[in-house]
């Protein structure tokens, strides 16, 4: 999904459901300042609970 459509549909989305839990997966090969910018971001459409799911080379989690 292009960028500008993700967006789109997530301030769609907590607009009307404002308490929707939004996951963010990521791994080591995401600059730190990406994962900034889309926890500011949430934090500017209004997301509540934000969670962050993180993935090593291998496949394992935190």
């Amino acid at each position: 999904m292009p960028l500008n459509e993700a967006i789109n549909h997530v301030r769609a989305k907590l607009a009307t459901t404002p308490d929707l839990k939004v996951l963010i997966h990521a791994d080591k090969n995401l600059p730190y300042a990406e994962l900034d910018n889309a926890f500011e971001f949430l934090k500017e459409v209004g997301a509540l609970k934000i969670s962050l799911v993180t993935k090593t080379t291998q496949g394992g989690g935190l």
